[in-house]
Protein backbone atom coordinates (compact mmCIF):
# COMPACT_ATOMS: atom_id res chain seq x y z
CA UNK A 1 0.00 0.00 0.00
CA UNK A 2 0.97 3.48 -0.90
CA UNK A 3 2.50 5.86 1.95
CA UNK A 4 4.49 4.60 4.56
CA UNK A 5 3.41 7.04 7.22
CA UNK A 6 0.56 6.00 9.46
CA UNK A 7 -0.64 9.19 9.53
CA UNK A 8 -0.85 10.46 5.98
CA UNK A 9 -3.35 8.55 3.71
CA UNK A 10 -2.50 7.09 0.24
CA UNK A 11 -4.07 9.02 -2.35
CA UNK A 12 -4.81 6.15 -4.40
CA UNK A 13 -7.53 4.35 -3.02
CA UNK A 14 -11.43 3.88 -3.54
CA UNK A 15 -12.90 5.83 -6.44
CA UNK A 16 -13.91 9.02 -4.79
CA UNK A 17 -15.45 11.46 -7.59
CA UNK A 18 -19.04 10.44 -7.48
CA UNK A 19 -19.59 10.30 -3.45
CA UNK A 20 -17.29 13.77 -3.40
CA UNK A 21 -20.41 15.35 -5.00
CA UNK A 22 -22.80 13.84 -2.64
CA UNK A 23 -23.54 16.40 0.49
CA UNK A 24 -23.07 12.96 3.05
CA UNK A 25 -21.72 10.29 1.65
CA UNK A 26 -22.41 6.98 2.58
CA UNK A 27 -20.42 3.61 1.41
CA UNK A 28 -21.67 -0.33 2.58
CA UNK A 29 -18.78 -2.26 3.79
CA UNK A 30 -17.89 -5.38 2.22
CA UNK A 31 -20.68 -6.40 -0.27
CA UNK A 32 -22.85 -9.71 1.58
CA UNK A 33 -26.40 -10.44 2.09
CA UNK A 34 -26.53 -8.67 5.10
CA UNK A 35 -23.36 -5.92 5.57
CA UNK A 36 -22.44 -5.93 9.33
CA UNK A 37 -20.52 -2.63 9.29
CA UNK A 38 -21.42 0.22 6.94
CA UNK A 39 -19.71 3.85 6.83
CA UNK A 40 -21.26 7.47 6.79
CA UNK A 41 -19.54 11.14 6.43
CA UNK A 42 -21.92 13.72 7.64
CA UNK A 43 -20.49 17.01 5.81
CA UNK A 44 -23.56 19.62 6.49
CA UNK A 45 -24.73 21.10 9.25
CA UNK A 46 -28.77 19.75 8.70
CA UNK A 47 -27.33 16.30 8.61
CA UNK A 48 -25.18 16.89 11.85
CA UNK A 49 -28.30 18.43 13.76
CA UNK A 50 -30.74 15.12 12.38
CA UNK A 51 -27.10 13.13 14.34
CA UNK A 52 -27.96 14.40 17.74
CA UNK A 53 -30.56 11.41 19.14
CA UNK A 54 -28.21 8.74 17.74
CA UNK A 55 -25.50 10.80 18.65
CA UNK A 56 -26.70 11.02 22.78
CA UNK A 57 -27.85 6.96 22.48
CA UNK A 58 -24.30 6.18 21.56
CA UNK A 59 -23.02 8.32 24.17
CA UNK A 60 -24.79 6.47 26.67
CA UNK A 61 -23.53 2.91 25.50
CA UNK A 62 -19.90 4.08 25.07
CA UNK A 63 -17.32 2.85 27.17
CA UNK A 64 -15.20 6.75 27.29
CA UNK A 65 -17.73 9.47 28.26
CA UNK A 66 -16.14 12.80 28.83
CA UNK A 67 -17.32 16.45 27.98
CA UNK A 68 -15.36 16.55 25.15
CA UNK A 69 -17.34 13.55 23.17
CA UNK A 70 -21.16 14.97 24.13
CA UNK A 71 -23.01 16.15 20.76
CA UNK A 72 -23.91 19.73 22.62
CA UNK A 73 -19.68 20.11 23.01
CA UNK A 74 -18.69 19.73 19.37
CA UNK A 75 -22.12 21.41 18.45
CA UNK A 76 -20.81 24.57 20.08
CA UNK A 77 -17.29 23.65 18.65
CA UNK A 78 -18.87 23.74 14.83
CA UNK A 79 -20.29 27.04 15.81
CA UNK A 80 -17.32 28.59 16.30
CA UNK A 81 -15.20 26.59 13.04
CA UNK A 82 -18.44 27.10 10.57
CA UNK A 83 -17.03 30.37 9.11
CA UNK A 84 -13.26 29.56 8.80
CA UNK A 85 -12.06 29.41 5.64
CA UNK A 86 -12.14 26.18 3.83
CA UNK A 87 -13.62 24.55 7.00
CA UNK A 88 -15.86 21.81 6.74
CA UNK A 89 -17.42 18.58 8.81
CA UNK A 90 -16.00 15.54 8.35
CA UNK A 91 -18.66 13.70 11.02
CA UNK A 92 -17.89 9.96 10.05
CA UNK A 93 -20.25 7.48 11.39
CA UNK A 94 -19.70 3.71 11.83
CA UNK A 95 -22.97 1.44 11.80
CA UNK A 96 -23.32 -1.75 12.48
CA UNK A 97 -26.30 -3.52 11.21
CA UNK A 98 -27.36 0.06 10.76
CA UNK A 99 -26.76 1.15 14.25
CA UNK A 100 -24.42 3.85 15.52
CA UNK A 101 -21.43 1.67 17.10
CA UNK A 102 -18.67 4.45 16.55
CA UNK A 103 -18.42 8.18 15.65
CA UNK A 104 -15.51 10.13 14.95
CA UNK A 105 -15.94 13.70 15.14
CA UNK A 106 -13.60 15.23 12.47
CA UNK A 107 -13.25 18.07 10.76
CA UNK A 108 -11.79 18.93 7.10
CA UNK A 109 -9.49 21.83 5.90
CA UNK A 110 -7.97 21.92 3.14
CA UNK A 111 -7.67 18.08 2.28
CA UNK A 112 -6.21 17.83 6.19
CA UNK A 113 -8.11 15.75 8.45
CA UNK A 114 -8.67 16.39 12.11
CA UNK A 115 -10.68 16.37 15.10
CA UNK A 116 -13.54 19.10 15.60
CA UNK A 117 -12.72 20.66 18.73
CA UNK A 118 -12.23 24.06 20.67
CA UNK A 119 -8.90 24.61 18.81
CA UNK A 120 -7.67 24.90 22.75
CA UNK A 121 -6.12 21.83 24.64
CA UNK A 122 -8.42 18.73 25.46
CA UNK A 123 -8.92 15.20 25.11
CA UNK A 124 -9.75 14.08 21.56
CA UNK A 125 -11.21 10.65 20.94
CA UNK A 126 -13.82 8.47 19.13
CA UNK A 127 -16.91 7.89 20.27
CA UNK A 128 -17.35 4.42 20.72
CA UNK A 129 -19.71 1.40 22.06
CA UNK A 130 -18.67 -0.39 24.94
CA UNK A 131 -18.23 -3.80 23.22
CA UNK A 132 -15.46 -6.37 23.01
CA UNK A 133 -15.79 -5.62 18.94
CA UNK A 134 -14.52 -2.20 19.79
CA UNK A 135 -10.84 -2.74 18.03
CA UNK A 136 -12.56 -3.83 14.70
CA UNK A 137 -14.94 -0.73 15.03
CA UNK A 138 -11.65 1.33 14.90
CA UNK A 139 -9.93 -0.54 12.57
CA UNK A 140 -13.14 -0.24 9.87
CA UNK A 141 -13.00 3.46 10.53
CA UNK A 142 -8.90 3.92 9.81
CA UNK A 143 -8.94 1.44 6.49
CA UNK A 144 -12.20 3.62 5.49
CA UNK A 145 -10.47 6.85 5.98
CA UNK A 146 -7.18 5.87 4.40
CA UNK A 147 -9.51 4.63 1.03
CA UNK A 148 -10.42 8.34 0.58
CA UNK A 149 -9.41 10.88 -1.69
CA UNK A 150 -10.65 13.61 -0.02
CA UNK A 151 -8.15 13.08 2.74
CA UNK A 152 -4.24 14.07 1.96
CA UNK A 153 -3.17 13.81 5.69
CA UNK A 154 -4.44 13.05 9.65
CA UNK A 155 -3.15 15.68 11.99
CA UNK A 156 -4.02 14.31 15.52
CA UNK A 157 -4.13 16.41 18.82
CA UNK A 158 -4.15 15.63 22.06
CA UNK A 159 -4.77 12.11 22.26
CA UNK A 160 -4.92 10.34 25.57
CA UNK A 161 -2.33 6.92 26.05
CA UNK A 162 -5.30 5.09 26.47
CA UNK A 163 -7.46 5.62 23.06
CA UNK A 164 -8.19 3.01 20.65
CA UNK A 165 -6.69 5.46 18.23
CA UNK A 166 -3.51 5.17 19.23
CA UNK A 167 -2.00 2.08 17.79
CA UNK A 168 -2.81 3.54 14.08
CA UNK A 169 -0.91 6.51 14.87
CA UNK A 170 2.90 7.19 13.66
CA UNK A 171 4.82 7.72 17.37
CA UNK A 172 7.83 9.21 15.22
CA UNK A 173 5.17 12.20 14.35
CA UNK A 174 4.21 12.91 17.56
CA UNK A 175 5.41 14.44 20.86
CA UNK A 176 4.29 13.61 24.31
CA UNK A 177 2.68 15.71 26.75
CA UNK A 178 1.66 15.15 30.60
CA UNK A 179 -1.78 15.20 32.08
CA UNK A 180 -1.81 15.00 35.77
CA UNK A 181 -4.89 13.20 37.41
CA UNK A 182 -6.20 12.48 40.94
CA UNK A 183 -7.71 9.33 42.24
CA UNK A 184 -9.80 10.45 44.76
CA UNK A 185 -10.84 6.39 45.64
CA UNK A 186 -7.18 5.78 46.09
CA UNK A 187 -7.16 7.94 49.57
CA UNK A 188 -10.95 6.78 50.49
CA UNK A 189 -12.04 10.02 51.30
CA UNK A 190 -10.88 13.78 52.09
CA UNK A 191 -9.69 13.54 55.08
CA UNK A 192 -7.00 10.25 53.99
CA UNK A 193 -6.16 12.52 50.57
CA UNK A 194 -5.19 15.59 53.04
CA UNK A 195 -3.13 13.15 55.08
CA UNK A 196 -1.60 12.27 51.43
CA UNK A 197 -0.37 15.23 50.81
CA UNK A 198 3.12 16.39 51.84
CA UNK A 199 3.21 17.19 55.51
CA UNK A 200 4.27 20.98 54.36
CA UNK A 201 1.27 21.48 52.16
CA UNK A 202 -1.26 19.89 54.42
CA UNK A 203 -0.20 22.69 57.38
CA UNK A 204 0.03 25.75 54.97
CA UNK A 205 -3.44 24.78 53.25
CA UNK A 206 -4.88 24.60 56.97
CA UNK A 207 -2.80 27.71 57.93
CA UNK A 208 -4.26 29.86 54.86
CA UNK A 209 -7.30 28.75 55.08
CA UNK A 210 -7.80 29.74 58.58
CA UNK A 211 -6.61 33.49 57.54
CA UNK A 212 -8.89 33.61 54.52
CA UNK A 213 -12.13 32.55 56.76
CA UNK A 214 -11.31 34.98 59.46
CA UNK A 215 -11.22 37.51 56.46
CA UNK A 216 -14.93 36.56 55.85
CA UNK A 217 -13.70 34.82 52.36
CA UNK A 218 -16.34 32.20 51.49
CA UNK A 219 -15.80 29.53 49.14
CA UNK A 220 -18.98 29.97 46.59
CA UNK A 221 -20.75 27.26 43.99
CA UNK A 222 -22.60 28.30 41.08
CA UNK A 223 -25.91 27.27 40.96
CA UNK A 224 -27.83 30.07 37.73
CA UNK A 225 -26.71 31.12 34.23
CA UNK A 226 -26.32 34.72 35.00
CA UNK A 227 -24.11 34.38 38.09
CA UNK A 228 -21.83 31.67 35.36
CA UNK A 229 -21.69 34.31 32.94
CA UNK A 230 -20.29 37.06 35.63
CA UNK A 231 -17.94 34.60 37.34
CA UNK A 232 -16.50 33.51 33.25
CA UNK A 233 -16.13 37.22 32.42
CA UNK A 234 -13.87 37.59 35.41
CA UNK A 235 -11.97 34.50 34.74
CA UNK A 236 -10.99 35.09 31.51
CA UNK A 237 -10.44 38.39 32.50
CA UNK A 238 -7.94 37.59 35.16
CA UNK A 239 -6.16 34.83 32.74
CA UNK A 240 -5.63 37.69 30.39
CA UNK A 241 -4.07 40.00 33.07
CA UNK A 242 -1.72 37.18 34.31
CA UNK A 243 -0.55 36.44 30.76
CA UNK A 244 0.19 40.37 30.38
CA UNK A 245 2.17 40.43 33.80
CA UNK A 246 3.98 37.56 33.17
CA UNK A 247 5.11 38.36 29.34
CA UNK A 248 3.75 34.91 28.24
CA UNK A 249 1.17 34.17 25.25
CA UNK A 250 -1.36 31.89 24.68
CA UNK A 251 -2.80 32.11 21.23
CA UNK A 252 -5.69 29.92 21.57
CA UNK A 253 -6.72 31.50 24.95
CA UNK A 254 -7.06 34.85 23.86
CA UNK A 255 -8.26 33.91 20.12
CA UNK A 256 -11.68 35.27 19.57
CA UNK A 257 -14.35 32.78 20.15
CA UNK A 258 -12.58 31.00 23.40
CA UNK A 259 -14.45 32.79 26.04
CA UNK A 260 -18.00 32.58 24.36
CA UNK A 261 -17.32 28.81 23.45
CA UNK A 262 -16.41 28.32 27.56
CA UNK A 263 -18.81 30.59 29.14
CA UNK A 264 -21.64 28.96 26.77
CA UNK A 265 -20.82 25.24 27.59
CA UNK A 266 -20.17 26.43 31.20
CA UNK A 267 -24.30 27.81 30.92
CA UNK A 268 -25.27 24.63 29.84
CA UNK A 269 -24.10 22.59 32.33
CA UNK A 270 -25.22 24.79 35.29
CA UNK A 271 -28.82 23.19 35.63
CA UNK A 272 -27.46 19.17 34.78
CA UNK A 273 -24.62 19.57 37.46
CA UNK A 274 -22.37 18.85 34.58
CA UNK A 275 -20.83 22.20 34.94
CA UNK A 276 -18.74 22.62 38.40
CA UNK A 277 -17.92 26.12 38.44
CA UNK A 278 -16.81 27.71 41.80
CA UNK A 279 -15.05 30.79 43.68
CA UNK A 280 -13.60 32.46 46.42
CA UNK A 281 -15.55 35.57 46.89
CA UNK A 282 -14.56 38.93 49.86
CA UNK A 283 -17.71 40.63 50.32
CA UNK A 284 -19.46 39.24 47.03
CA UNK A 285 -16.52 40.31 44.79
CA UNK A 286 -14.45 37.11 43.29
CA UNK A 287 -10.99 36.73 44.82
CA UNK A 288 -10.16 33.48 42.22
CA UNK A 289 -12.55 31.13 40.15
CA UNK A 290 -12.24 27.41 38.75
CA UNK A 291 -14.25 26.26 36.08
CA UNK A 292 -14.73 22.23 35.54
CA UNK A 293 -16.84 19.61 33.66
CA UNK A 294 -18.57 16.66 35.29
CA UNK A 295 -19.42 13.59 33.47
CA UNK A 296 -19.72 10.24 35.20
CA UNK A 297 -17.77 10.19 38.78
CA UNK A 298 -14.85 12.22 36.78
CA UNK A 299 -14.83 16.36 37.20
CA UNK A 300 -12.50 17.48 34.49
CA UNK A 301 -10.81 20.69 35.61
CA UNK A 302 -10.58 23.08 32.59
CA UNK A 303 -9.38 26.48 34.00
CA UNK A 304 -8.89 28.54 36.87
CA UNK A 305 -7.35 31.87 37.80
CA UNK A 306 -6.91 34.56 41.08
CA UNK A 307 -7.04 38.55 41.89
CA UNK A 308 -3.50 38.96 42.39
CA UNK A 309 -4.10 41.25 45.20
CA UNK A 310 -4.95 38.06 47.39
CA UNK A 311 -1.65 36.36 46.25
CA UNK A 312 -0.20 35.91 49.64
CA UNK A 313 -3.31 33.55 50.86
CA UNK A 314 -2.81 31.60 47.94
CA UNK A 315 -6.41 31.59 46.95
CA UNK A 316 -5.78 29.29 43.96
CA UNK A 317 -4.55 26.49 45.44
CA UNK A 318 -7.15 27.06 48.46
CA UNK A 319 -9.76 26.83 45.56
CA UNK A 320 -8.71 23.98 44.09
CA UNK A 321 -8.55 22.08 47.47
CA UNK A 322 -11.44 23.32 48.63
CA UNK A 323 -13.34 21.82 45.15
CA UNK A 324 -11.39 18.53 45.50
CA UNK A 325 -13.21 18.09 49.46
CA UNK A 326 -16.67 19.20 47.86
CA UNK A 327 -15.67 16.49 44.97
CA UNK A 328 -15.11 13.84 47.84
CA UNK A 329 -19.05 15.03 48.59
CA UNK A 330 -20.47 14.34 45.57
CA UNK A 331 -19.29 11.32 44.59
CA UNK A 332 -16.73 12.12 42.41
CA UNK A 333 -14.09 9.44 42.08
CA UNK A 334 -11.51 11.43 39.94
CA UNK A 335 -10.47 14.75 39.23
CA UNK A 336 -8.47 15.10 35.95
CA UNK A 337 -6.15 18.23 36.45
CA UNK A 338 -5.93 17.68 32.17
CA UNK A 339 -3.29 19.86 30.05
CA UNK A 340 -2.01 23.34 30.15
CA UNK A 341 -0.14 25.49 32.92
CA UNK A 342 0.14 25.62 36.93
CA UNK A 343 2.10 22.00 36.63
CA UNK A 344 3.69 23.17 40.28
CA UNK A 345 0.39 23.24 41.84
CA UNK A 346 -1.23 19.89 39.85
CA UNK A 347 1.58 18.20 40.59
CA UNK A 348 1.80 18.62 44.53
CA UNK A 349 -1.88 17.63 44.13
CA UNK A 350 -1.70 14.76 41.35
CA UNK A 351 -1.79 10.92 42.39
CA UNK A 352 -1.00 10.21 39.07
CA UNK A 353 0.00 10.88 35.48
CA UNK A 354 -0.98 9.94 32.06
CA UNK A 355 0.89 10.92 28.39
CA UNK A 356 -1.17 13.02 26.06
CA UNK A 357 -0.24 13.12 22.26
CA UNK A 358 -0.07 16.04 20.31
CA UNK A 359 1.50 16.26 16.65
CA UNK A 360 5.20 17.64 16.46
CA UNK A 361 5.57 21.28 14.45
CA UNK A 362 6.47 20.74 11.13
CA UNK A 363 9.76 21.84 11.45
CA UNK A 364 10.32 19.06 14.35
CA UNK A 365 8.88 16.64 12.48
CA UNK A 366 11.40 17.08 9.89
CA UNK A 367 14.28 16.89 11.34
Amino acid sequence: MRGARKWRFPVAGRAFSAARRAVNLIRQGPRSRAPVLSYSIIRDEPAFQALQSEWEDLYQRAALQTPFLRYSWLWLCWSRQRNVDGTSLFITVIREHGRPVLIAPFRLRRRRLSFLDSLTPQYNDLLIEESVDEAKYVDYLWQTLKGLRAIRSFTPKWVREDSPLLPHLDMDRLTPRVASYIDLSKSGDWQGYLKDLSRGLRQDHRRRLRILQGQGIEFNTVADQETCSNIMAWLFARKREWLDRKGKTSTWFKAPGTEELFTEAARQGIESGRTWLTFLSADGAPISALLGFRDGTTLYVSKAAYDPAWHRYSPGRTLYLLTIEQAYLHGIRKCDLMIGGQGWLKDSLATGKITVWNTKPRSASKS
